[in-house]
């Protein structure tokens, strides 16, 4: 088989494969003019009808590779409706996402060098303070208030009362407040 028997992208021409670039090749010129001007009234994008009349043809000539279209003028331009609602939804959900990852950016405060130091500060400040309280009370302070456990869930944890937690923990935020007061 001589080279010029070979389709553009290089595969041999096969039976179905020929009828498809024949049926392109009419579809092309009986519809791409008609397309163009449906596009050009609903796009304002330069170039955009030519890509998307392509996109009709592509998809009309895919779904007579499946089955024979019966009505082809009303399939074709029910495609390109098709198509141009895709879009649009395309193009409101990309623009919803958009607006919030624009708001959430504008919401984060920016790191900086004078919070980033800041930030270490106080951190190093609270695990001073934190190492000031007894083992089991700081224990019992980050059960209660990272890991979200209740006094009673505590309480049976070291086997005491619930109030006794309850208290224990009460003296340990007020010994934390006179130590941030006094920093």
């Amino acid at each position: 088989m001589a080279n010029s028997d070979k389709l553009e992208d290089g595969r041999r021409p096969t039976p179905d494969s020929a009828a498809g670039d024949d049926l392109a090749k009419t579809l092309s010129e009986r519809y791409r003019g008609p397309l163009i001007a449906f596009f050009r009234r609903r796009t304002a994008v330069a170039g955009e009808p030519e890509d998307l009349a392509q996109e009709v043809l592509l998809r009309v000539v895919r779904r007579n590779e499946r089955a024979p279209i019966e009505e082809p003028d009303a399939f074709i331009f029910q495609t390109a409706r098709n198509l141009m609602l895709d879009r649009t939804r395309y193009a409101k959900v990309r623009q919803e996402n958009y607006s919030e990852i624009r708001l959430r950016q504008e919401t984060v405060e920016k790191l900086n060098p004078e919070r980033v130091v800041g930030g270490r500060q106080e951190l190093a400040l609270v695990l001073s303070q934190l190492s000031a309280l007894g083992e089991q009370t700081r224990d019992m302070l980050v059960l209660n208030r990272l890991e979200c456990m209740t006094y009673q869930e505590i309480g049976d944890l070291y086997g005491i009362s619930a109030s006794a937690v309850r208290k224990r923990l009460f003296r340990a935020m007020e010994l934390l407040l006179e130590m941030v007061e006094d920093e």
